[in-house]
C-alpha cells in the first residue's frame, strides 16, 4: 500500500513532504474517527462524549493521549475479564432469586416499591426471617466476633480490607490459628493494599498452615490497573450461620482507649437465611483468588428463621455488578416519605444521587449528611463542602460530627429502612471497588443503628450556606481544582 502511494505520487511529481503531510491528515483523520467511534459505542453521558470527540478532534495528540489514560474505564473491563468463570453467587444460594417479591408488613407498605426495584436491579433475593443487631466500634464487634471464632465447630470465612499487626490484629490471628488447629475449615482473605501493614502477620499464619488469600496486587507496570481493583468487604461467618458485616476493618484504632488516632465505626451481626447468601459472596471472592470453590457442608448448612428481619445482600463491584448500589440508595431516596440519614466518611455522590437528595428534601423529606469533622484525608472534607453547596441551598441538613474520625457507613430511610456495609458515597466505592451491601426492612433495625449513633448525632454542627461562604478563599479554590478531579478521588 505504502509503494503504492508513494508510485502514484512519484508519477504526478508531487513533493515528498505533500505526501507526507497528507499521509498524516489521513492517519490523524481515521484516528479521530475511530476513537470518537470508540466514545459513542460506550454510551457516555451526552455531555461527557461531546467533551471527549470535541477534544479528540481539535487537539489530537493531547486528546488521543487523554482519552487513552482517563476515557477508557480500564478498570471495569479488567474487573470483567478477571472475574470471568468465577461462580455466580445467585446460584450459590440455592435459587434465591427465583422467589417472589416478598409482602412487606403494612408499616412497611410504602417500601414496596424499593423492594420491587431492588428484585430487578440485583437480581438477589430478598430474603425473610433474619435477626440483625448493631455493634459499635471495635468494643463490641471485635468481642463478638472473636467469641464467633472461638466457638466455631467446622467452618470460618473471614475477609478484610485492613489487618494490621498490632494487638488486636494479633488477637484475631491467635483465634483464627486456634481453630485451625482443632480441625476448624478457615479461610481468610485480606485486601493486597489494605493490609499491607499485616503482612507479617499473614505470613505468619500461612506458614501454620492458615489458608489465607491475598487480593490483588502486583508491582508489575502493565498491571498497575489492579491498583484500583481493591477489595473493600468487611465479612465473618463462623460455621456458614453467624455472620459480621459492616464497615469496621481489624485494627487497633477502632477499640476506644483514648488514645492518639481513634475510628469509630458501626458493625452488625446477622443471623438466619440470608447468611447463604453472604457466604455466596465470600465463595465467589475466594474462588477468584485461589481458585478453590467452597461448596461443601460446612460453607452452606441448612439454615432455619432467627427473626422477623427481611434482608437483602448487594454485591457490588466495577465488573457486572457496577453502578447497584447508587441505583438501590437513589430509589430509596424516591419513596422516602419522612426523613433520610446518610452517615458516611467520605461524600462525593454523583450528579443523579444530588439530585435525589435535592428533590427529597423540597418535598418536605428532612434529609440529613453526617460527615465526620475530623477526616481522613482532611482534604475530602472540604471538596464534599465545596459540592455540596447546592444541597445546603435546597434544604438538606449537611453536619460535621466532632471527636474521633467517624468511619460509619449508614443509610436509613424513615427509619423502616437500612443499608449497611462497606460502601462510602464517593467514586471509589461507587464506581470502582469490590463492596459489600445489605438492605434491611425492619423498624426495630432502623431504630437500634441509629440509637447506637445517638452520641454522633449530639456533637453534630450542622453547616449553612453562610459558612461556606466564609471559608477562605485559598482553601475553596483549591477545593474547586480538586472538585474537577471528583471521578477519581
Amino acid at each position: 500500500m505504502v509503494e503504492l502511494l508513494w508510485t502514484t505520487y512519484a508519477q504526478f511529481g508531487v513533493g515528498l513532504e505533500l505526501w507526507l503531510a497528507t499521509a498524516l491528515v489521513v492517519f490523524v483523520a481515521a484516528g479521530c474517527s475511530a476513537l470518537s467511534l470508540h466514545v459513542l459505542s460506550r454510551r457516555k453521558p451526552s455531555g461527557s462524549a461531546v467533551a471527549w470527540i470535541g477534544l479528540i478532534w481539535m487537539s489530537p495528540l493531547i486528546g488521543w493521549s487523554a482519552y487513552g489514560l482517563l476515557g477508557v474505564n480500564r478498570v471495569q473491563r479488567k474487573a470483567q475479564r478477571l472475574l470471568r468463570g468465577t461462580p455466580e453467587p445467585r446460584d450459590l444460594a440455592e435459587g434465591c432469586g427465583e422467589r417472589p417479591s416478598l409482602v412487606l408488613a403494612d408499616e412497611l407498605e410504602h417500601l414496596a416499591p424499593l423492594a420491587r426495584a431492588g428484585d430487578r436491579i440485583t437480581e438477589h433475593a430478598l430474603v425473610p426471617g433474619n435477626t440483625v443487631v448493631p455493634l459499635r466500634n471495635g468494643d463490641q464487634a471485635y468481642l463478638a466476633m472473636l467469641q464467633a471464632i472461638d466457638e466455631a465447630q467446622s467452618s470460618v470465612a473471614m475477609i478484610t480490607y485492613i489487618l494490621d499487626d498490632d494487638p488486636w490484629g494479633r488477637r484475631f490471628e491467635e483465634a483464627l490459628l486456634a481453630a485451625h488447629r482443632r480441625g476448624v475449615a478457615v479461610r481468610l482473605m485480606v485486601d493486597g493494599i489494605g493490609a499491607m501493614r499485616g503482612r507479617a502477620l499473614v505470613r505468619r499464619l500461612r506458614q501454620a498452615g492458615v489458608p489465607v488469600g491475598s487480593f490483588l496486587w502486583s508491582w508489575m507496570p502493565w498491571q498497575m490497573a489492579l491498583i484500583n481493583l481493591r477489595n473493600h468487604r468487611k465479612l465473618l461467618i463462623a460455621d456458614g450461620r453467624r455472620a459480621f458485616t459492616g464497615g469496621i476493618n481489624i485494627r487497633e484504632a477502632y477499640v476506644h482507649q483514648g488514645g492518639p488516632g481513634e475510628a469509630r465505626d458501626l458493625h452488625f451481626e446477622v443471623t438466619g437465611p440470608v447468611v447463604r447468601e453472604l457466604m455466596a459472596a465470600f465463595v465467589v471472592d475466594w474462588a477468584f483468588d485461589e481458585g478453590e470453590v467452597l461448596t461443601e457442608e460446612p460453607w452452606f448448612p441448612a439454615l432455619e428463621e432467627t427473626g422477623h428481619c427481611a434482608a437483602r445482600v448487594i454485591p457490588h463491584g466495577p465488573d457486572e455488578d457496577a453502578d447497584k448500589i447508587a441505583q438501590i440508595m437513589f430509589q430509596a431516596i424516591a419513596v422516602a416519605r419522612e426523613e433520610v440519614v446518610v452517615v458516611t466518611p467520605y461524600f462525593l455522590p454523583t450528579e443523579a444521587l444530588q439530585t435525589a437528595l435535592r428533590a427529597a428534601a423540597q418535598r418536605g423529606v428532612r434529609v440529613e449528611v453526617v460527615l465526620p469533622a475530623v477526616n481522613v484525608p482532611q482534604v475530602m472534607n472540604d471538596v464534599a463542602i465545596e459540592d455540596a453547596g447546592s444541597l445546603l441551598l435546597h434544604g438538606v441538613h449537611l453536619g460535621l460530627a466532632d471527636g474521633p474520625f467517624e468511619h460509619t457507613k449508614l443509610m436509613v430511610v424513615d427509619r423502616a429502612w437500612t443499608l449497611l456495609g462497606s460502601s462510602n458515597w464517593d467514586p471509589r466505592s461507587l464506581r470502582l471497588n469490590f463492596e459489600l451491601n445489605m438492605e434491611v426492612y425492619s423498624r426495630p433495625v432502623a431504630e437500634a443503628a441509629l440509637g447506637q449513633l445517638d452520641d454522633l448525632r449530639s456533637a453534630v454542627r450542622w453547616l449553612t450556606a453562610a459558612d461556606l461562604r466564609l471559608e477562605p478563599f485559598p482553601r475553596r479554590l483549591r477545593a474547586r481544582v480538586l472538585r474537577l478531579f471528583k471521578p477519581y478521588l
